[in-house]
C-alpha cells in the first residue's frame, strides 16, 4: 500500500484578528447537504435474497431443483447425494404448495425453504474412502496400503486382467462391490492405485483419485523408472484420503 499523502500545512492566521470570508466567498460555498434517509426501494435491496411472495419462493426452489440435476449430470453428486438434496427441494415445494392452497393470506411459507439445509446433506452423504493399495504394474504384493482390509479378491481379478495386458491402458474405473460398497481404479505409468467407497463416489472424488495417483507416479518418476523401490524414501499423497476423512 501507497503511504497516505502529506496533508499541506493550514494558513497561519492571527489569533487576535481573524479573517473574514468576503461575501463572494460565502456565496461560493457549499451549504451542507442534510442526511437523508434510504428510500424504500433502496431498503428493499438489502433484502433482495428474500423473496417477497410464495410464487417467487417456488420459483426459487424450482431453480434449485434443475441445478441440482445439473450437478448430477456433471458428476459433481453422486446418486445418494442428489435423492436426498432433490427430495429435501420437493418436500420444501410440497409444503409451501398446501400451505398457499388452504390459506393465500397465510405468512407460513416463509419458513419454508431457508437455506443451510442442502449444505449438510450434501456433506452427509458424500462418499467416504475406506482404504487404499497400490500396486506396480506386474507386481503382485502390493507397495502401500491403509485403511480398512479391502476386497482383495475383486482386486486380484482386476489385477489379473490389467496384467495381461503388455502396457495396461491408463485411465480411471469404478465397479460396484457386495454391500454398495464401490472401488476406484486408477491406472497409471508405473501402477495403479484401487480405492474402496463406502458409497458411489461422484466425478469429482473419482477425479481426486487419478490426480492422488498421477502425483504419487511424479514424485517418484526417479524410483519408478529406475525400479529401483525404496519405499522409506518414497512419498505417497493417497495417503491423503484417509487423513482427511471426518
Amino acid at each position: 500500500m501507497s503511504d497516505e499523502p502529506t496533508r499541506p500545512d493550514k494558513p497561519k492566521r492571527s489569533p487576535l484578528r481573524p479573517q473574514r470570508p468576503t461575501a463572494d466567498q460565502e456565496s461560493s460555498q457549499e451549504s451542507p447537504k442534510p442526511e437523508t434517509k434510504p428510500t424504500e426501494p433502496q431498503q428493499k435491496k438489502r433484502w433482495a435474497s428474500e423473496p417477497e411472495s410464495a410464487s417467487q419462493r417456488l420459483t426459487d426452489i424450482r431453480e434449485k431443483m434443475a441445478r441440482t440435476a445439473l450437478e448430477f449430470s456433471q458428476h459433481k453428486l453422486n446418486k445418494t447425494q442428489f435423492n436426498a438434496i432433490y427430495g429435501h427441494y420437493q418436500e420444501q415445494r410440497k409444503i409451501i404448495e398446501q400451505i398457499v392452497s388452504r390459506d393465500p393470506l397465510n405468512q407460513g411459507w416463509k419458513q419454508v425453504g431457508r437455506s443451510g439445509r442442502t449444505s449438510f446433506l450434501r456433506d452427509h452423504f458424500q462418499a467416504m474412502p475406506q482404504n487404499y493399495v497400490i500396486f506396480l504394474h506386474h507386481k503382485t504384493q502390493a507397495l502401500m496400503g491403509d485403511g480398512e482390509r479391502p476386497d482383495m479378491q475383486q482386486i486380484g481379478k482386476l489385477l489379473r486382467v490389467l496384467w495381461s495386458q503388455a502396457t495396461p491402458k491408463k485411465g480411471i474405473a469404478r465397479m460396484t462391490l457386495r454391500e454398495k460398497t464401490h472401488l476406484v481404479m486408477a491406472v497409471g505409468d508405473y501402477g495403479v492405485t484401487f480405492v474402496t467407497f463406502d458409497r458411489g463416489p461422484s466425478g469429482a472424488q473419482m477425479q481426486r483419485v487419478h490426480d492422488l495417483h498421477r502425483d504419487f507416479e511424479r514424485a517418484n518418476q526417479i524410483f519408478l523408472a529406475r525400479e529401483q523401490i525404496q519405499r522409506k524414501k518414497m512419498v505417497f499423497p493417497q495417503r491423503s484420503l484417509l487423513e482427511n476423512r471426518l
